[in-house]
């Protein structure tokens, strides 16, 4: 889905969406697993013999977000869970990779990805955006401005 018509459903739920980093995807493989292949980037193609795993979405449009991925990742084998935890236990101790923002130094900074390589994807056809979405008609409380700040700081690069 274009940026635009994203922004534009938010809009009609009264959300707002700030941008703080985008990037062309990256896939994070289990060290343990990729250990053979230690790229510095790959292609669409190269991900074709792994599961890509996936976390399911309750909201319709971050659901409709999950499907254009998948599809344009052309991914063969798709693993849906419905958490994060589950997910990483999948790219851990599967041959599976996950469809993340590229941005090694952030999940470097967090010890949870310690088993995890993040590498590019350089032919990947869409762009990852990170942001805040929030309700228009809310305000952030001095620990949610603290957490944004937090979170902003992993990705400055």
């Amino acid at each position: 889905m274009k940026k635009n018509k994203w922004l534009a459903k938010l809009e009609l739920e009264d959300m707002v969406f700030e941008s703080i980093y985008s990037s062309k995807p990256a896939a994070m493989f289990s060290l343990e697993h990729n250990s053979k292949n230690p790229e510095k980037e790959v292609c669409l193609k190269d991900l074709h013999e792994r599961s890509l795993t996936i976390i399911a979405e309750k909201l319709p449009v971050f659901d409709m977000v999950n499907k254009k991925m998948c599809a344009a990742m052309g991914a063969r084998s798709l693993i849906e869970v419905n958490d994060r935890t589950t997910a990483h236990e999948f790219i851990r101790g599967k041959n599976a990779y996950a469809c993340v923002v590229n941005c090694a130094p952030a999940y470097e900074k967090i010890p949870f990805f310690s088993y995890a390589k993040v590498v590019p994807i350089v032919d990947a056809p869409f762009l990852f955006e990170v942001g805040w979405v929030y309700r228009k008609d809310t305000y952030h409380s001095d620990l949610a401005v603290e957490f944004i700040r937090e979170v902003e700081g992993l990705f400055m690069i």
